[in-house]
């Protein structure tokens, strides 16, 4: 009779406090599992953690934002400016720094000027005209010599067969869109050529001597435009920039030299001419540029070009040059002296531009 109400006691007591039971289960296996291993213990309590973290927490999971240390910084305005403050102000980076300078810029990206010296070879009609008219025998050499009183003649001093120049040039350039460029260029070029020949007699030895020169000299002014060439058609390795040139030129002056020597050593006397005779010309180019950076506002460029040079209307001693003033025994020697030059030229340039402002803005698509 005593136990039936004991039992009731025990009843109403679990019915009252229905989660202590399982609870202290729970705890029970906790326990166990954390009396067996500690991994597993761990990961239970940051379960159990993350099951009780209140509403409106920041979450362990990196949404949208980032991990600094072990909390993740939602990518907010707020979390932003947060981060931005804590940021030591010494090691901002400045506005205009010069690593912030656009590093593409070349010399051709603004005007610039250039300063530089060309091998020029190639046809040049009027010394091959004046070569003709040399003396090839003693009786060439002039008609006071006794060609009685030689016993032999001899050169001491051939033309050069190549007709070389080396012009110098100063070119101012400014670039222009889609690649291009326009540049005025003034350059002076010179050739001259000399012979030496000789009467020899027994008795007199070297008795008889003539010298001949032919010089010209030019200076011209020419506009060419450059327009790039795609690297799909043509290229050339190390360089930045390579263009085609188109260029018409005039020359203003040229000037034609003619000098005669002849000395008598039988009897100690000698007479010399010489004369001067200007006139004008045209010329055209065609061919390729390139263009290399050599630093922030230096350059340089090499040209490989054709050139074509026409002169006349050379004047002097009162009147027009004739061809016979050459060469006496031209066939046209009464007509007045006129010329067309086919040439080949290789040059090099330095440039010099202005390097920009870092605050400048270039285009350095030109």
């Amino acid at each position: 009779m005593r136990v039936l109400p004991l039992l009731l006691l025990i009843i109403v007591t679990v019915t009252a406090n229905p989660s202590r039971a399982p609870h202290s289960q729970s705890s029970r296996s906790i326990d166990t599992a954390s009396s067996t291993t500690d991994t597993v213990d761990t990961v239970d309590t940051l379960d159990t953690a993350t099951s009780i973290e209140p509403e409106g927490s920041l979450s362990s999971e990196p949404v949208g934002g980032e991990f600094v240390g072990d909390t993740a910084i939602a990518d907010t305005p707020l979390a932003s400016s947060t981060l931005a403050d804590s940021i030591p102000s010494d090691t901002a980076a400045p506005l205009f720094d010069s690593a912030s300078v656009d590093t593409s810029f070349r010399v051709w990206h603004r005007p610039f000027m250039g300063v530089g010296v060309g091998w020029a070879v190639g046809g040049m009609p009027v010394f091959d005209l004046w070569e003709t008219g040399l003396p090839e025998q003693v009786t060439d050499l002039s008609r006071g010599a006794d060609s009685a009183m030689a016993t032999g003649f001899g050169i001491v001093e051939e033309p050069n067969p190549y007709n070389v120049s080396f012009p110098l040039t100063v070119t101012y350039s400014t670039p222009l869109r889609d690649g291009r460029r326009i540049a005025l260029a003034a350059s002076f070029a010179g050739i001259r050529k000399t012979f030496r020949g000789t009467a020899e007699s027994d008795s007199l030895g070297t008795w008889w001597e003539r010298t001949a020169r032919l010089a010209l000299a030019s200076a011209s002014l020419e506009g060419a435009l450059y327009v790039n060439i795609n690297d799909e058609y043509f290229s050339i390795d190390n360089v930045d920039n390579t263009s085609f040139v188109l260029g018409l030129g005039v020359t203003p002056w040229a000037r034609l030299t003619l000098y005669n020597r002849e000395q008598n050593h039988s009897i100690h006397k000698s007479f010399s001419r010489e004369h001067h005779y200007n006139g004008v010309g045209a010329s055209w180019t065609l061919g390729v540029s390139s263009l290399k950076k050599v630093s922030g506002g230096n350059g340089i460029e090499v040209g490989v070009v054709y050139q074509g040079h026409r002169y006349g209307y050379f004047r002097g001693n009162g009147g027009r040059l004739n061809r016979g003033a050459l060469n006496p025994n031209d066939e046209a020697d009464g007509d007045p002296l006129s010329f067309t030059a086919h040439r080949f030229k290789i040059y090099l340039q330095l440039l010099f531009g202005k390097k920009p402002d870092h605050r400048e803005s270039i285009d350095t698509n030109k």
